[in-house]
């Protein structure tokens, strides 16, 4: 195991922004493999609350984050695409 004083903030913040990324394909890709014919919004706010209400019953993360990725004031294409930009 890597002792975290040897991480460069650098190589902390790649780290967590390819996290990020395997997150959300990870995500795309369960939606498009339980929902193959399409996910309707009312889908999408269904998952959302029950994410939430798990986050909430999870409790608090004992892992404090304090690197600000990179990506973290700009809008990923999906939400380009979303909001018309």
């Amino acid at each position: 195991m890597t002792d975290p004083e040897s991480i460069s903030p650098e190589e902390l913040e790649l780290a967590l922004e390819k996290a990020y990324r395997r997150g959300f394909q990870h995500a795309i890709t369960l939606l498009a493999t339980c929902y193959p014919t399409g996910v309707t919004n009312r889908d999408l706010i269904r998952l959302a609350n029950e994410h939430l209400q798990w986050r909430r019953e999870l409790g608090p993360s004992r892992i404090v984050d304090s690197a600000p990725p990179r990506f973290a004031d700009t809008l990923s294409p999906l939400e380009q695409h979303c909001r018309g930009k």
